[in-house]
């Protein structure tokens, strides 16, 4: 359900009898009326004159600059309410210049996650169902630019936003059981599938279990041409692509479950071993590859679902303006990477066989 950005004129006027100038929710965040905004809402807050769904929406809006893009969770105001309960109740809210600092922020935002035993993977899903209505949406700046960056920005952070000014005002019993302790989970950042710092490592580990070990160069080309020669003797001689594939994938980086990778890395090399007499083993056959990959690119409705992917949602390379946007960038990365590794293993049966 999309929530309503024009504001209902009955949750105007409540906001109001609450003691709340409307007409400051047109400011922006830093202007003096934002300010005022700011001070109003807090005190609406600390006396409650408003209902936890009003207030709800008033804070988050506060957070973000306008309301949430979609009314989720249905019961986010109760969500605020416990997980600003539970954190007043274990913990002195800080702030630094009248902000609440990263420590709270994060503690807001594992107080959240705890309490709808949020993963990754529901959170994508969130989006991916609420596609129509977030894909607009401009990507988080600064705070990452993935998919699950994006989904933590669009869906997750006004509430997290919420649950911390809720907190600030909250002077509630101290309990040391009163939230779990938990670390912000592992699972919630980027990360590039080019960005491994053990890529020598993996290289020699690779070129061992094809059975080809040697000493692996420095240069990251050198190291990459060893592998595709590797390769090439499997896809020569016994013509095995899912072997192929299955090596790619390990040295892709790509974390979790890989079955997402692994049905693109076989279809790739079985899209260019036809094409063996029309690549160059000398160039790096770019218009073979952009060929390969357009070929593994899906059609709009498959390529939402891959966002359900938690390896997928979190992979991040450059700069994206909105969700739409990201999701190609990252589909695009993805099938560019399998395609090279695959053209470059079948250019080597050129070069050994030369």
């Amino acid at each position: 359900m999309t929530a309503d950005r024009s504001d209902t004129a009955g949750w105007l006027a409540r906001v109001a009898a609450g003691g709340i100038d409307t007409d400051l929710l047109a400011t922006q965040g830093g202007d003096h009326g934002w300010y005022l905004l700011q001070d109003s809402a807090l005190a609406a807050a600390r006396h409650a004159t408003l209902t936890d769904d009003d207030l709800y929406l008033l804070l988050a809006r506060l957070w973000a600059g306008e309301m949430p893009s979609i009314q989720w969770p249905a019961r986010a105001a109760s969500v605020m309410r416990r997980s600003a309960t539970r954190l007043a109740a274990r913990y002195r809210y800080e702030t630094r210049d009248g902000f609440a600092t990263d420590g709270a922020l994060q503690l807001s935002r594992i107080a959240v996650i705890t309490d709808l035993d949020l993963t990754p993977a529901a959170l994508l899903a969130v989006l991916v169902d609420h596609w129509h209505e977030l894909a607009a949406e401009e990507m988080p700046y600064g705070h990452g630019s993935s998919l699950l960056a994006f989904a933590v920005d669009t869906l997750l952070e006004p509430l997290t936003g919420a649950c911390a000014y809720l907190w600030s005002v909250l002077d509630a019993p101290r309990s040391p059981a009163a939230i779990p302790e938990v670390a912000d989970p592992e699972d919630w950042r980027d990360w590039s599938i080019l960005s491994g710092d053990d890529w020598n490592e993996l290289v020699g580990a690779e070129l061992t279990r094809l059975g080809r070990p040697q000493p692996v160069p420095d240069d990251g080309d050198e190291a990459a041409a060893l592998l595709a020669s590797a390769r090439a003797g499997d896809l020569a001689t016994y013509r095995d692509v899912v072997r192929v594939a299955a090596s790619i994938v390990r040295t892709s980086g790509w974390p979790g479950e890989p079955a997402l990778t692994t049905q693109l890395a076989e279809r790739a090399v079985s899209l260019a071993l036809p094409r063996i007499s029309d690549i160059d083993p000398g160039s790096e056959n770019e218009q073979i590859v952009d060929a390969v990959q357009r070929e593994l690119l899906p059609s709009d409705d498959v390529l939402i679902s891959w966002a359900r992917d938690p390896s997928f949602g979190r992979l991040n390379d450059g700069d994206s303006r909105t969700g739409d946007e990201r999701l190609r960038d990252s589909a695009g990365w993805l099938t560019w990477s399998v395609s090279t590794a695959a053209v470059e293993a079948v250019a080597a049966i050129g070069a050994q066989q030369r």
